[in-house]
Parts: C-alpha cells; sequence; structure tokens
C-alpha cells in the first residue's frame, strides 16, 4: 500500500506575513459613521486605581502616601488621562473607551433589537453582541464644560467603610465634575441589526440607569448619570439609503401572503467601503462638544449623598 503523498507547504516569511497583512479586507461591513454628545444630568467622579495601587496588589506591600501630599493632589491621582507622569495624569481629564463601553454592555439586557424575546444586545447570561455592532473611534474622550473647554473639577470628600472585617470609616478623596459632557464619534454597523433607533435607545438606557465611572447607579449613588443631546449621522453609509436586517428578520425578505397588500421595498445598496471621511482618530474639539450642548436643562447642581458604601 502506498504512502499518502505529503503536502509541502513553503514557509511563511517575514515577506510573506507583510504582504498579507497589507491585503484588502476580504469581507466587507456597511458602517455608518455617527456624532454623540452625553450631557451628565449628574456630576460625575473618577476613582483611577493608580499604577502604585496596582503594583501593592501584586507585591502584597502596603501604599505609602506621603504625608505632606495636598488633598488637591491625591484627589488628581484619581483621574483618568491620555498620558501620565510619575502616575500623575498629564493634560485634560477623561474618560477611557472601556468605561463608556462598560455602561452600554449593562445597558444592553434591557435593548430588545430583533423580533425574538431572546435578541438582546446583551444577554442574560452577560454574554453580548455589543462590540460586533459599535466602535468608537477614540480610546478616550475628553471631559468637557459646558463652554466646550476642559471642565473645571473639585475635590469630593467623603466618608467610607475599610474592606476588613470591622468596616472602619475611611476617608474616600476623588475628583468631581459637577457640569460636565463628553463628545465623540462611533462606526454602527448596520449589518448587525442594531438600527440606529436602537443605538439611540442603548445610549439613553445606560445614561438613565448605569452611569459612569464611580458612585454611579449600579453602585447604589447617582453620580455619573446622563442625557444624550446629540446623535447623528455624519459619514458612511446613510441607514435610509439601504435595507437594513434586524435581529433575525430583515425588512427586504419578509414573505407574503397571496391575498396581503403588496407593499414597497427600499432597493438595497451595493455595500460599499467602511471606510468614510471621519478620519480613524476622528475627536470632537471643545468648541464642537459645546455646540452639541445646545439649549436645555442645566447640568449637574452638584449635590451628592452624604455618605457612601466603599467600591
Amino acid at each position: 500500500m502506498s504512502e499518502p503523498a505529503v503536502l509541502e507547504l513553503p514557509a511563511l516569511d517575514e515577506s510573506a506575513i507583510a504582504t498579507m497583512y497589507e491585503s484588502p479586507i476580504m469581507t466587507t461591513r456597511r458602517v455608518a459613521v455617527f456624532k454623540f454628545c452625553l450631557k451628565g444630568r449628574k456630576p460625575l467622579l473618577c476613582d483611577r486605581m493608580s499604577g502604585g495601587a496596582l503594583d501593592s496588589i501584586f507585591t502584597g506591600q502596603k501604599l505609602e502616601i506621603a504625608p505632606d501630599m495636598r488633598i488637591e493632589e491625591r484627589a488628581w491621582m484619581k483621574a483618568y488621562g491620555r498620558s501620565y507622569e510619575k502616575d500623575v495624569p498629564v493634560g485634560p481629564a477623561v474618560i477611557p473607551v472601556e468605561n463608556l463601553s462598560a455602561a452600554l454592555v449593562a445597558a444592553g439586557c434591557a435593548i430588545q433589537y430583533g423580533s425574538g424575546k431572546t435578541e438582546k444586545v446583551t444577554f442574560s447570561t452577560k454574554n453580548t453582541s455589543f462590540f460586533g455592532m459599535i466602535e468608537f473611534r477614540d480610546e478616550h474622550f475628553t471631559i468637557f464644560g459646558p463652554d466646550g473647554k476642559p471642565a473645571e473639577w473639585v475635590v469630593d470628600k467623603r466618608r467610607g467603610a475599610a474592606n476588613n472585617n470591622n468596616g472602619s470609616a475611611v476617608c474616600i478623596v476623588r475628583p468631581k465634575w459637577p457640569r460636565w459632557c463628553i463628545a465623540g464619534y462611533l462606526d454602527l454597523n448596520l449589518d448587525s441589526g442594531l438600527s440606529p433607533d436602537k443605538a439611540l435607545d442603548l445610549f439613553t438606557e445606560a445614561g438613565k440607569n448605569h452611569g459612569l465611572c464611580s458612585a454611579r447607579p449600579g453602585n447604589k449613588m447617582t453620580f455619573g448619570m446622563y442625557d444624550v443631546t446629540t446623535f447623528e449621522w455624519v459619514g458612511g453609509v446613510d441607514p435610509k439609503t439601504i435595507t437594513v436586517s434586524v435581529g433575525s428578520s430583515t425588512t427586504a425578505a419578509k414573505p407574503k401572503r397571496a391575498t396581503s397588500r403588496k407593499k414597497k421595498v427600499a432597493d438595497e445598496a451595493p455595500a460599499p467601503d467602511a471606510t468614510s471621511e471621519t478620519p480613524a482618530d476622528a475627536t470632537l474639539d471643545g468648541q464642537a462638544a459645546a455646540e452639541t450642548l445646545g439649549p436645555g436643562t442645566p447640568l449637574g447642581n452638584g449635590e451628592a449623598p452624604a455618605a457612601e458604601t466603599p467600591q
């Protein structure tokens, strides 16, 4: 009995890898680019775990705090930045995209985007389809004020309980932004089943019941709650010009009874490249963020509960 032939494959060298990496993507997505602005309804608190705190967890050694450190310096170390110098944020404070994504994933449990009851952005098992539906174009969102400039912050100092057996009182110090907003761009995958209206519902639900960063509603407090002031299509594929599948159903492939009235179905446009005129690293500057706020109710008044459960 003859031996089976052995298929000899050429080695994938650096040149071959580089060529394949630069090759066009073999699948296309219909992507619509939206501009959004989230305006704080309640003040915002941040509580970043510093690099020193992470090191203390890794080494098991207690984090030593300089006794002469001013309370403002201590609070600012809890803020997020695009970069850090000696563990201190450099430049305007930001909200990382992970924080916003976490709020939207949590809100996805309440958003049904298809015809089936189980077709939700986030399932009861906590698995989610969110990251295949929406991609943000920046990794950080600058915290702006109503004037479009980086928002002013104050020191928030309140009582908490230590994470030990006796729950002794501790002082929690964090930066607080009484009036704030964030703005940016996102890519909405129109082939994912999530329509622009449902995407807006997702953002609204996250701002109403979940909030951003520290002491949010999930922690039985009200910080970080927001309202959506802008959710506007600015580029990519126009959702109004194509037939979009919604969950397990689609507006173009629904079977009709012989006796039913004929309905006009929009012709599906050819799937263009997912890129658009909006740059991949686009961010909204302060003036653009201020313009998206527009008239309306005032921002958070800075009032907060007097006590807090430790996080």
